[in-house]
């Protein structure tokens, strides 16, 4: 039975591990047939895409379902399944639609890889894999934006020196440079075994991938880095004057590379994608979002109303709050926020095991501090291969309690 009991968990990790490597990818962007933010319905972000993300989804259906029947369900992770719940309801009671099951699925595939992460990982023995995987995860998109820009549908990686401009990098989709997360989590791993080990090729590596995964120019992204980079250094075990000029450094450093274009990016009118009037959208949201308080306007609402009002180029919220203020109503934010909370608050309380257990803390410390900021200028908790790469510490972190 032990055996038997064994062999599972190995098939679930290898699931997982397929999922945390790949489910960042945008298939249909690196062929071109994503119409962006003028995908209004499900269909319209391409056929590619719908069986990608639902092979993924699927993967992490069947790591759940697996581990759930094999060690049970972590009952202390209610939040997130009340909001999925809540969200299902939410659906229901609102309207049926295609465009509402494709953010409900988003949702569901990066929460079922928490509940399965949380229960078959553990950061005192697992790390070194899991750091394995996300680096690998920023080569595999690397590779696919390489591709992209060889069929035609850049920019990516490949014309980045040509095309070094703020539209043209930010609208890189299916590349590195649009998943900016992916990267910036690998660099902060990396940054925090620099913090414990004092081993200098792992400050390096996490320095370029931090570099790296900041050219894409969210403003929201880098102000949450900032402040995850901040938490690493107040939590790690370090020379508090030495590293602090290491933070300043690393924090100067990008201002000097890509503050210009933040600033034009911000403050001008120019490009495809107008990005600095987001925020005077934000009250037009919050007045539709109070006419539903309670249940909200259901699944991908903001995306719905911005083209309702034809005001397509802001796309969606990009305030995931009051995105989920929208959606799913006050008992859905509270909902999603509490188990933001819940996964902070237990990675807080984690007494470390070993080294790999103080590394994998102070980076889910990191990386939860980066989401919590960023979600209030992106739409993070929509992307699942987002999502995945931001909690796959936290869950490890978890599992190593159980």
């Amino acid at each position: 039975m032990a055996i038997r009991t064994k062999s599972i968990i190995t098939f679930i990790r290898g699931l997982l591990y397929v999922a945390l490597i790949s489910s960042a990818l945008n298939v249909s962007v690196m062929l071109g047939l994503d119409r962006g933010y003028e995908a209004t319905a499900s269909l319209e972000i391409g056929w590619p895409n719908i069986i990608f993300k639902t092979s993924i989804l699927l993967i992490c259906a069947l790591a759940f379902l697996m581990s759930w029947l094999s060690l049970g369900l972590d009952r202390r992770m209610w939040p997130f399944i009340a909001f999925f719940i809540w969200g299902c309801l939410v659906w229901f009671c609102t309207g049926t639609t295609l465009i509402g099951i494709r953010q409900l699925a988003s949702f569901l595939t990066s929460i079922l890889f928490l509940l399965a992460a949380s229960r078959v990982f553990d950061v005192s023995k697992d790390l070194g894999i899991l750091k394995k995987c996300l680096f690998g995860a920023v080569i595999l998109l690397i590779g696919a934006g390489i591709l992209q820009n060889l069929l035609g549908h850049g920019p990516a990686v490949g014309t980045m020196v040509d095309k070094w401009d703020v539209h043209s990098l930010h609208t890189g989709a299916g590349s590195v440079l649009q998943q900016t997360v992916i990267p910036i989590t690998s660099g902060l791993i990396f940054i925090s075994s620099f913090i414990y080990t004092r081993k200098k090729l792992s400050g390096l590596v996490g320095t370029l991938l931090i570099i790296l995964g900041s050219l894409v120019l969210l403003r929201g992204v880098i102000l949450g880095l900032c402040v995850g980079l901040a938490s690493l250094f107040l939590v790690g075990k370090l020379n508090r004057v030495r590293y602090t000029i290491i933070l300043f450094l690393i924090i100067g450093l990008l201002t000097i590379i890509i503050g210009p274009y933040v600033y034009r990016k911000s403050f001008t009118k120019s490009g495809y994608i107008e990005t600095h009037g987001r925020m005077k959208q934000w009250p037009v949201l919050l007045e539709y979002a109070l006419e539903k308080p309670l249940l909200g306007h259901g699944p991908n609402s903001d995306l719905e109303y911005f083209n309702y009002i034809r005001a397509r180029e802001f796309g969606v919220a990009h305030n995931e709050y009051l995105g989920l203020f929208v959606s799913f109503g006050v008992p859905g934010l509270l909902l999603y926020i509490a188990g933001i909370v819940c996964l902070f608050w237990r990675t807080i309380k984690l007494k470390p095991l070993n080294s790999n257990s103080i590394i994998g803390r102070n980076c889910s410390i990191a990386v939860l501090s980066l989401l919590m900021v960023a979600a209030m200028f992106g739409n993070l908790f929509r992307q699942p291969g987002v999502m995945i790469a931001l909690f796959v510490f936290p869950a490890a972190c978890i599992g190593s309690r159980k």
